[in-house]
């Protein structure tokens, strides 16, 4: 019976995390926040609403709540790239290059070809002057990935093509 409840407990709040993301895709993130609040609420553990209010707070450039946010994200599971990724921003930003390159990949490490982590850690490394730790991470890149070969033939591509973290809506479980 716990159990029961317990899943449509997780149902309300993922639907809460769905009304965030209509609202953030109407351009409302003030209603987006409100309703992730209430997931968060209803069900603390429920990664995705931690995640895209991380989200929100980095595109505010407020990174000390994105990256309590994003941890409470991965605290709840470990095994969300995409939290990793956006993490990776938030300690970027900060200047905390390692920790980043770490999150990075540790997101790699997660999603197999995970070209967003790859093209932000090969950024990052070109950045700390580590160019060919940098092109190791173009290596990685899926064979069907579009600009794959641009990529290799000009490293340049990396930084232009440093990617933001995208919404989630996926389920906590």
């Amino acid at each position: 019976m716990v159990f029961w409840l317990r899943k449509v407990f997780r149902t309300g709040a993922q639907k809460l995390v769905d009304q965030g993301l209509e609202a953030e895709a109407a351009g409302n993130s003030d209603d987006a926040r409100r309703y992730y609040a209430e997931a968060i609420e209803a069900d603390p553990g429920i990664a995705p609403a931690h995640y895209n209010l991380g989200l929100i707070q980095l595109g505010e450039k407020s990174y000390a709540d994105a990256e309590a946010s994003l941890r409470t994200a991965l605290q709840s599971r470990e095994d969300f790239p995409d939290a990793w990724v956006a993490l990776a921003e938030v300690l970027e930003a900060g200047g905390r290059d390692e920790e980043a390159l770490a999150a990075l990949d540790k997101a790699a490490a997660l999603r197999k070809h995970f070209a967003g982590a790859l093209l932000n850690a090969s950024a990052l490394l070109q950045n700390m002057g580590r160019l060919e730790e940098a092109g190791a991470r173009l290596r990685d890149l899926p064979a069907d990935f579009p600009d794959r070969h641009e990529a290799h033939c000009n490293p340049g591509i990396a930084p232009a093509a440093h990617e933001t973290s995208k919404r989630s809506g996926e389920s906590s479980e």
